[in-house]
């Protein structure tokens, strides 16, 4: 994941829990900015996501684009201060 005003990337494992191409997911944040959930919907190729992280008291929400040959999703949008967020999800470790 990138995330204007974070320097690196940000990487990890993300917990995803779906239920009829609905779900919520939940991440960490560099730098011990805390945790983040949220929520996804997914059409057969395309979507929209949002969360928001307490400790920073930021929300974000876009969209998504689901790959499916291989299950990849690409996503993109922005933070409640205008900061780019773009992202992309892998099955592959």
């Amino acid at each position: 994941m990138s995330w204007e005003g974070y320097d690196d990337l940000i990487l990890g494992k993300i917990t995803f829990s779906e239920q009829d191409l609905f779900g919520k997911v939940k991440f960490s944040l560099p730098n011990d900015d805390g945790d983040c959930i949220g929520t996804y919907a997914l059409s057969q190729v395309k979507g929209t996501w949002s969360f928001i992280c307490l400790k920073k008291n930021i929300n974000a929400s876009g969209t998504l684009t689901l790959n499916n040959l291989d299950g990849e999703v690409n996503g993109k949008g922005k933070d409640n201060l205008e900061k780019k967020i773009k992202f992309k999800i892998s099955t592959k470790d």
